[in-house]
């Protein structure tokens, strides 16, 4: 092996653990990670969907809304910040009234997630999942 094969060597070896310190620093404040499938169908009339197996914003037309709301509760006896992201088909059509919420300890928040279909989406059940990662809030 020659010494700039060596060099290279050394770089990607610093460089990987440079990226493993980080994950472990970053992962130490999490508290808890939840997801949660989401759903909607695009059709030509309005429908609800009130199960709570998931998020389910119903049936709605292309180009309009629905709004789906829940809590998140934190139990812990410490301030966590929720961060939300959606994932799936329809994430880019969800948004979150907060994506990132503080909750003081042992209380809750309401929050609300906005669905907006496009106006040329085709009529059928489109579906994604809400990641909610849970981090210690700073003091």
């Amino acid at each position: 092996m020659n010494k700039g094969q060596m060099l290279l060597l050394l770089v990607a070896l610093i460089f990987i653990t440079a990226i493993i310190t980080a994950m472990i620093f970053q992962s130490k404040d999490v508290v808890a990670v939840q997801t949660v499938p989401m759903d909607v169908k695009v059709g030509d009339s309005y429908a609800f969907n009130l199960d709570t197996d998931a998020i389910h914003f119903g049936r709605i037309l292309p180009g309009t809304q629905g709004i789906r709301g829940f809590v998140l509760n934190n139990t812990k006896d410490i301030d966590v910040v929720a961060e939300l992201t959606s994932e799936g088909e329809i994430s880019l059509w969800v948004e979150a009234s907060d994506q990132n919420v503080l909750v003081k300890a042992n209380s809750a928040r309401q929050i609300n997630l906005t669905v907006t279909a496009p106006n040329d989406a085709e009529f059928r059940e489109y579906k994604g999942t809400l990641k909610v990662v849970f981090r210690r809030a700073e003091q």
